[in-house]
């Protein structure tokens, strides 16, 4: 398209070009008397219009340069309001769809419905639209800025800027409009620099539809196109990528076309059927597309102090409407490949850009002219935010009666017609915001959200032996479970009986499990199973055959809790808790302990190197309190792959392997200081505990044990003495035996007859080249070869 040149004016009422092949038609200079009859008034209006702003008047060349220079500044704010507000070629389709939409269509029937057409060539775009026609009031907003005729209604509105018609400059240097006789057009490249404001008569302009398959178009927009290829393309992309969606949330209209002219064209028409559902169709040269929404609407009762705030802004706004829309399309694909739904765009009547949602949030938001954010930090969308957090909680009860609503649906599909209501909760899980997901600005939204539907949502839970039986419970009453071993072992049955919990439906493994998470179900709680273990063994103290099995099912679900808790290595109160089972098998006993009671050690003696062990300390180590082998054989016949686990679970419960440097500490010394202790030990067995710390202690050197002490050793080891009885020799004085002795020479000196030996049994078990190393253990003991002189004072 040539650069046009400048118009000419000839009188305060006319206005012409002295281009004629340029490619939209000016007028040529015309006066009153030319008009028909039916524009003599907007003609009028127009020239009033122009005089204000400074056009076709007579003035003197002081006033004249004033004039000239506020017009200079005036273009060259209006030029750059054009360009930056509108930077991406496409936004002004998007304002002349909001526009369209603010239109008056009062006076149709149910069998017209409001309608927006673009056609599309080269060199132009044609937008005609059936509303009622331009008013005075339309006219004089297109040619001001700051003055839009929109927000007068009393539920919201569609912006309120003014500016909305300006962005068809990016694209256009001289559009024209066509509406209730007025012909008027614009020129940016206008002299005086105000061609964006200042309106143009046009008398002569290209021909323009009337009417069309019963719609009649009273309102024609042409936009003469700039011959930037760029700006052509881009112009080309924006259109191809207008969506049906975009009908979803506007007032008024309800169809929009667009026919690229000798090519092909599309479109799409919105039908409200009955329960929220919104039906959206696409119609080209190839086929027939039905998408169908679900949209949930609220009305919002504007606070009397943000009416007063917003006054100015928002006209005589008492109230305004939210939405929630969701995509009801792709619910078989996303519960048959268990994938979410696609991201959707915020919008403001129209399309945003995306916050990280998959359902689309619509509000009346305050946004830039550029439409690519809402505006941070204004206390009307705050307001709008915090109040549409109701909005996904009221959703939930439409999808409830889904399935329902969709059976009424005559051009439903047959997957619809089928769906259930297990269905329709997972593909509602699938929309549920997570905060990674979402932009910040709308955190503090989506825990309010969830909050509100930790209150109502309720879950599918299984019944013992039935997978068609099927309760419903809130969240916070379920409890995620996915092995089925555990399963089995924990019944639903003792579950809800014991804690009041139910295992969530295996129909919902598939959900993630943070969504579930978040709405306040719990994974297999530890407490809970500790809770039941108590309950279960109150009765049954002692073990059996049948109890072995019972209680290595009930490890492996207590190490299922800990796994899924990731408690394993840092909750110290778990492990206490654990500690405090009686749910231990010890060997030798039938008695069920826990490990709070006394020290339990592992049967596995590996971790001693029996080559180096005297054989005489295997009865001393079988005296450990020992975990019944039998429990790790039942494991390893049965669930060998979980034997490992359970070992390390044992260990949580505070169970050891028998190794050398603890056996004193652990098993000696508290059974010597405990008298009832050691009086119920086999003879064989006392004696046992002192030849280990013999060889095990005092020959390697005990005074580098820091864990034993001599002196206290002594005050607690009991002897084992000729007479078949036990004494310490702290408290009794025990003399080596006759055979002891390195000469025999006591009973031949003393009668020995009232004094204590100790027993010849121990030197069954002290090889002969080690009898004096033996005699210094003893005699650090306080057992002498000899006799003891005591003095004892008697008064006369």
């Amino acid at each position: 398209i040539p650069r046009k040149t400048e118009p000419n004016e000839t009188s305060s009422n006319m206005v012409s070009t002295s281009e004629p092949q340029r490619s939209m038609v000016f007028s040529h200079p015309v006066i009153d008397g030319e008009l028909a009859d039916n524009n003599i008034e907007p003609f009028e209006h127009i020239k009033q219009i122009r005089e204000a702003l400074g056009k076709n008047t007579d003035s003197n060349d002081e006033n004249h340069e004033v004039v000239d220079n506020l017009q200079d500044l005036l273009g060259e704010c209006l030029k750059k309001l054009a360009g930056d507000l509108y930077s991406e070629q496409g936004h002004f389709v998007l304002e002349l769809i909001q526009n369209a939409d603010d239109n008056d269509y009062s006076d149709f029937t149910n069998e017209v419905i409001p309608k927006l057409k673009f056609i599309i060539n080269d060199k132009h775009i044609t937008i005609y639209n059936n509303e009622k026609g331009f008013q005075k009031q339309n006219i004089k907003a297109i040619c001001a800025v700051g003055k839009s005729t929109k927000g007068k209604h009393k539920e919201g509105y569609c912006g309120h800027k003014g500016i909305g018609f300006k962005s068809v400059f990016v694209v256009s240097d001289t559009p024209e409009i066509h509406s209730n006789n007025y012909h008027i057009g614009f020129d940016a490249a206008d002299r005086d620099h105000v061609g964006y404001v200042c309106p143009i008569w046009r008398n002569e302009y290209q021909p323009i539809l009337e009417c069309e398959d019963n719609y009649t178009w009273n309102t024609c927009i042409r936009l003469n196109l700039k011959p930037d290829k760029d700006t052509q393309e881009q112009i080309k992309q924006k259109f191809d990528s207008i969506d049906p969606k975009l009908l979803l949330f506007l007032h008024r209209l309800k169809s929009l076309e667009i026919d690229y002219e000798n090519y092909y064209k599309k479109i799409f028409t919105r039908y409200d059927h009955p329960q929220n559902i919104v039906e959206l169709v696409e119609n080209n040269s190839k086929c027939e597309q039905n998408n169908y929404w679900l949209v949930i609407k609220k009305t919002l009762s504007i606070p009397e102090t943000l009416q007063q705030k917003l006054r100015e802004i928002k006209s005589d706004t008492v109230s305004t409407s939210v939405a929630i829309g969701f995509p009801l399309q792709s619910i078989e694909q996303c519960l048959r490949t268990n994938t979410p739904p696609p991201f959707q765009n915020l919008f403001a009547f129209l399309p945003v850009r995306s916050y990280g949602f998959r359902f689309i949030l619509q509000a009346d938001f305050e946004i830039p002219a550029s439409r690519q954010d809402i505006l941070n930090g204004n206390e009307w969308n705050e307001w709008l935010r915090d109040e549409m957090s109701q909005l996904l909680p009221d959703a939930y009860d439409s999808f409830n009666k889904l399935p329902t609503i969709l059976k009424d649906i005559p051009s439903a599909s047959s997957y619809f017609q089928s769906m259930d209501s297990i269905q329709a909760l997972k593909y509602f899980l699938k929309f549920i915001p997570i905060t990674n997901e979402v932009d910040k600005y709308f955190h503090g939204f989506i825990q309010r959200c969830l909050t509100e539907l930790r209150e109502k949502i309720k879950f599918p839970t299984r019944k013992d032996n039935s997978e068609e039986e099927i309760e419903w419970q809130l969240a916070s009453k379920c409890v995620i479970v996915r092995d089925p071993f555990i399963l089995k072992i924990l019944s639903s049955n003792i579950l809800s009986k014991y804690c009041g919990k139910y295992f969530l439906h295996e129909y919902l493994y598939d959900i993630d499990e943070k969504i579930l998470l978040l709405l306040g179900m719990e994974k297999l709680n530890i407490h809970e199973i500790i809770k039941i273990i108590k309950k279960q063994f109150l009765i049954q103290k002692e073990a059996n055959d049948g109890s072995i099995e019972q209680i290595s099912q009930w490890l492996m679900c207590v190490n299922y809790c800990l796994e899924q808790m990731k408690y394993l290595d840092n909750n110290e109160d778990d492990t206490i808790e654990l500690k405090e089972l009686k749910i231990i098998p010890i060997e030798n006993q039938t008695k069920l302990v826990s490990t709070n009671e006394m020290k339990i050690f592992f049967p596995d003696t590996k971790q001693i190197n029996f080559t180096e062990v005297d054989e005489k300390f295997i009865r001393l180590l079988n005296d450990l309190p020992t975990v019944k082998l039998e429990l790790f054989d039942y494991i390893e016949r049965n669930h060998v792959d979980r034997l490992e686990e359970i070992k390390e679970l044992l260990k949580k419960f505070g169970i050891i392997e028998k190794r050398h440097g603890e056996i004193y500490g652990l098993l000696i010394k508290p059974i010597f200081e405990n008298e009832s202790k050691w009086k119920t030990k086999e003879s064989e067995t006392l004696m046992m505990y002192l030849l280990y710390v013999y060889e095990n202690i005092y020959q390697k050197g005990y005074q580098h044990n820091k864990d034993f002490d001599m002196d206290d050793f002594k005050t607690i080891v009991q002897i084992k003495c000729q007479n078949n009885e036990f004494y310490n020799p702290m408290k009794k004085t025990i003399h080596l035996s006759l055979t002891d002795t390195s000469d025999g020479t006591i009973s031949k000196i003393f009668n020995t007859n009232n004094s204590t030996y100790m027993s010849d049994d121990y030197l069954n078990y002290i090889k002969p080249q080690e009898k004096n190393q033996w005699f210094m253990f003893l005699e650090k003991l306080g057992i002498s070869e000899f006799f003891k002189i005591e003095t004892i004072l008697y008064s006369k």
